[in-house]
């Protein structure tokens, strides 16, 4: 299997999946674990950024899913972390996505800063995820990558 992790593989294939995402083609990465896909992934998501300051570009990991709830309330919690960044204008406009979400801020116990998480009522799963998506078309931003 080859390493995606040297300097002159990394440019080849971060300047290609940004040229892909740009023209609007969606992009599934298969290797086997520890071959350099998630550096890839940060990669190309820090040079989007530089590109175009407010790209959404949201990373999760989702190997430690066991189910759609699972997997839902971490896409959700990614996505509201995400916007929290983003101008408060973005928050308003998620008021539909919240709607099916239960979040939550607390005060991490060691380090005193606010957290904010989200979980999913079961019979909202197929809502949820919906909407999720659908917010994530409706915002007004150019780009939106998912990892």
């Amino acid at each position: 299997m080859k390493d995606l992790t040297t300097s002159a593989t990394v440019k080849k294939r971060r300047k290609k999946i940004i040229e892909s995402l740009n023209n609007g083609f969606n992009i599934t990465l298969i290797s086997p674990r520890r071959i350099g896909k998630t550096g890839l992934i940060k990669n190309v998501f820090y040079y989007l950024k530089e590109q175009e300051k407010d790209a959404i570009c949201i990373y999760i990991d989702i190997f430690a899913t066991k189910n759609i709830g699972d997997f839902i309330s971490l896409f959700g919690n990614a996505v509201m972390d995400e916007i929290m960044r983003q101008k408060r204008s973005l928050y308003n406009k998620a008021k539909n996505l919240i709607a099916a979400l239960r979040p939550t801020v607390s005060i991490d116990a060691l380090t005193g800063s606010p957290t904010f998480s989200v979980t999913v009522q079961p019979q909202n799963y197929s809502i949820t995820l919906k909407s999720t998506f659908d917010y994530l078309n409706s915002i007004d931003r150019k780009s939106v990558y998912c990892d």
